[in-house]
């Protein structure tokens, strides 16, 4: 409504920055495999489960599609 003050805290997003640590430790294969996830980068809160699950399924290689399973490769059934 008009006269009555914000408050700034309406405004705020909660947000979570990401920043991975010691990957000069790592292999560069490893670290190319991470993705989008070798960067800084950040997002909102809401998306934590969301961030958590990708960096689990990068990481552990459950994301990757196995030997001969491409996206590519599409079956038609009639």
């Amino acid at each position: 409504m008009k006269g009555e003050p914000r408050n700034i805290q309406d405004d705020l997003v909660e947000s979570v920055h990401y920043t991975p640590l010691s990957l000069e430790k790592e292999s560069d294969d490893f670290v190319e495999g991470l993705g989008f996830l070798k960067g800084n980068f950040t997002f909102e809160r809401d998306q934590l489960a969301l961030f958590m699950r990708t960096l689990h399924d990068t990481v552990s290689g459950e994301g990757k599609p196995e030997e001969g399973d491409s996206d590519d490769d599409v079956q038609v059934i009639e």
